[in-house]
This record gives structure tokens, C-alpha cells and sequence, in this order.
């Protein structure tokens, strides 16, 4: 005995909704739907000609951009009449039906037909078809409107922060963490789509310049410890690693970011982790057209970024990288003015929000390499801003376990 399925549905007769399963098969992923499925509705082909007319009509005045083409009819005999089995191809664009004045986006869930706003029908699809996982802002701050959290949080109570002696004596001497644009960060390549002149109808607002201050949730992270200790001179050739109470290091950048404010200005403030992508899908990301089977095709993930382009996209831009670095398991954060034409890209000077660092730091770490005088200099720092944090030599590269096994 058949059974509705994602991709399959029974229909008594025409008085039944059919126009809200059919927008859901089109907004999903195609589907057949079967006419007179509980005993035939249409007792001879005068009757199947007939109905098919009356379900086009019907779907032509209910269904937001109806496409004919994407419909195809048959008629099948059972009992003393007829069945319609209705098949439905996937549509490349939404539609919707007014339900009490409301648009309506159906979609497809196992064997029921589920009803979206635009904009969570629009993520579904972006997931669905192109693997894409939209990120979405939700405020964090109580209503204020100044602090969002982008997607979810990671596991984990603590961040950390790498950075240079130089810089780390720095912080600790001004209580202050440096917010800096994404070109001036030491992967270059992240910066293509920030400076990226996006044509046609896009608001300023959609793609402002922004400040960012990068983390991870990743302790003994290699990548940072080489980042801040190799082919450099000086204080700036030994790391630093802050392990950070994540929930008042949250709490610190908010209100400080709160208080920032000039003439021109007031900054709200982001927080998400980064996507890592495989390289090729972000070099083609900007490609109208790429190249497949020796031909040029539309490139999904071209109209799924830019045909509709809006802020939201742009931050889930600003927190995309390459998988090669994908061990670094990056959190953001990010200063976005609210007035985006008080700046320019490329123009915005850095900023420095005030941190109690003795508030937020659990533990300190620096590479074993540092001689005692640059401990030394660390460690009397830290007892300066009355920091109740213990000094570490560390070594990413000294394996605790047994170097050599037998197998």
C-alpha cells in the first residue's frame, strides 16, 4: 500500500488545498501528487481535461511566479473513472501563497507541508540545495540592539587569545584589546570579498566597513603559536597565549563597545565562528559562470551570495575561510557603525576597547623558548594589573605521551 512520503501526496478529490501542496513540492524538492487517489473523481476523460483546466487555473491565481512548465499532467483508469497524477519539477526560485493576507513559503517536511516567512524559507533553500548554512544575527543584549551572537556558540567555557609579547605587554598596560580591519590581518586572502565592489542595487548598508578581533576555542592551537613565533625579531618573536573566561570576556566587550561613541558614531557588536569552505568554492564564489563537464554553467552559489545581496550575507562573508585552516577553530568579533557612511574601507582607524584583563584572564602561557628576563617582564606585568593568573613556559611541540610505540 503506497504512503505520502517528502515526495509524494494523495488528494480526495479537488475541493482539497492542492495549490499549498503543490507550492511546497516546487519549493522543496518536486514531488507527484495523485487526484482522486480515495476513489475516482472524474468519471471519464471529458471530466480529466476538465479538472486539469480547473487545477491550472486554480494554481495560476494562488501560486506567487507560477511557472506552467514546471507541471505535467497524466491520467490513469481506475475503477468506474480516473485518477490525475500531477508531477511537479523543484523550482530554482520560492513561491508563495497569501494565507489571511499573509505570503506563505510551503516547503516539504517528511509527509507534511510546513508554511515559512520569506526569509527562513530562503535559509532552508540555501541549506537544502547548496549546502549553505546561513548564519543569522539574533540580538543578545535584552532589546538594546547593540550586541548579536551570528549562529550558535561553540562548546567550551573559555576562549583564546595568541598574540606577540610585544603586543601582550601592550594590552596589559593600556587594558585595551585592538580591533583592527580585515585587510590589515596576516591572511591577505580574507580580504577579497570585504574590498569587493559589489555592482548593481546594493545598499552601503549592506556591505559597511567593520572592525574585527579574532579567537579561537581551541587551546594548543600550533598555527597560532607558529604565527606569533616564527621569522620575527625580538619581543615579537615570542607567543603569548591568554586563556580567557569566555562569558566575561563577553560581558567586558559589550560594555566597553557600549561606551564607545564619537560625533559621528556608535558601533554594534558581532559574534560568530568562522566557516571554513574548500578553496575552490570561495574562488568561485564571486563567478557568475563556472566551468563543468567542459561547459559553462550558472554558478549556484553565485545567486545564492549575490542575486539577493544583504547584510546578513556579508557578515556570513566576513566569518568564511579556507579549510587549510580549519584546525584553527575561529571565533570573531566584529564592530560594525551604525552609521556605515560616517567611514570608508580601508580608512577606519583602529579601535581600543577597554578590557579588565586581571577580570577575564584564568591562565597565561608563553613559549618556552622566551628567556627568563622576558618571563620575567610578563610576569611582573601581570602581578601589576593585579592579575591572579599563573605564568606557564609552554612548548606546542613537547608530547607528553610516549614518542615511540609499537604496533
Amino acid at each position: 500500500m503506497f504512503r505520502e512520503t517528502k515526495t509524494f501526496e494523495f488528494k480526495k478529490n479537488f475541493t482539497d488545498n492542492i495549490s499549498i501542496s503543490i507550492a511546497a513540492f516546487l519549493n522543496t524538492n518536486g514531488g507527484t501528487l495523485v487526484m482522486g487517489a480515495y476513489g475516482p473523481d472524474f468519471k471519464n476523460a471529458d471530466d480529466v481535461t476538465n479538472g486539469i483546466k480547473r487545477i491550472l487555473k486554480r494554481l495560476s491565481n494562488d501560486i506567487s511566479d507560477f511557472q506552467y512548465s514546471l507541471i505535467s499532467f497524466s491520467s490513469f483508469p481506475m475503477g468506474n473513472g480516473f485518477i490525475i497524477i500531477i508531477d511537479v519539477d523543484e523550482s530554482e526560485q520560492l513561491h508563495s501563497i497569501a494565507i489571511h493576507g499573509t505570503d506563505k513559503y510551503f516547503y516539504r517536511q517528511s509527509d507534511r507541508n510546513i508554511g515559512q516567512n520569506k526569509d527562513d524559507a530562503e535559509r532552508r533553500k540555501l541549506n537544502e540545495k547548496y549546502g549553505i548554512k546561513l548564519l543569522r544575527p539574533t540580538p543578545i543584549d535584552g532589546g538594546l540592539g547593540l550586541y548579536y551572537k551570528i549562529g550558535g556558540y561553540p562548546s567550551g567555557s573559555y576562549y583564546y587569545k595568541y598574540m606577540s609579547l610585544e603586543t601582550a605587554l601592550l594590552c596589559l598596560e593600556n587594558n585595551n584589546l585592538r580591533f583592527a580591519e580585515p585587510t590589515s590581518w596576516p591572511d591577505k586572502y580574507e580580504g577579497r570579498f570585504y574590498k569587493a565592489e559589489i555592482k548593481g542595487s546594493v545598499s552601503s548598508s549592506n556591505n559597511p566597513p567593520l572592525l574585527g578581533c579574532c579567537f579561537t576555542y581551541r587551546q594548543d592551537n600550533e598555527a597560532a603559536w607558529k604565527l606569533y613565533s616564527y621569522n620575527k625579531g625580538g619581543l615579537n618573536s615570542i607567543c603569548v597565549e591568554f586563556k580567557l573566561d569566555r562569558n566575561k570576556l563577553r560581558e567586558q566587550l559589550f560594555n566597553s563597545v557600549s561606551s564607545i561613541a564619537n560625533s559621528h558614531n556608535i558601533f554594534n557588536l558581532y559574534e560568530g565562528c568562522v566557516e571554513y569552505w574548500d578553496q575552490q568554492r570561495i574562488d568561485n564564489l564571486d563567478k557568475k559562470n563556472v566551468r563543468k563537464n567542459h561547459k559553462r554553467i550558472p554558478n549556484e552559489f553565485y545567486k545564492a551570495f549575490f542575486n539577493d545581496f544583504t547584510f546578513e550575507k556579508y557578515l556570513n562573508l566576513m566569518l568564511l575561510k579556507r579549510n587549510a585552516f580549519l584546525h584553527e577553530q575561529e571565533v570573531r568579533f566584529l564592530l560594525v557603525p551604525k552609521n556605515d557612511k560616517a567611514f570608508t574601507k580601508t580608512k577606519i582607524d583602529p579601535i581600543d576597547p577597554k578590557i579588565n584583563w586581571a577580570d577575564i584572564i584564568l591562565e597565561v602561557r608563553i613559549d618556552a623558548r622566551s628567556s627568563e628576563y622576558e618571563q620575567k617582564i610578563l610576569e611582573q606585568k601581570l602581578r601589576a594589573i593585579k592579575s591572579p593568573a599563573s605564568l606557564i613556559p609552554f612548548d606546542v611541540y613537547n608530547i607528553k605521551r610516549k614518542t615511540r610505540i609499537k604496533i
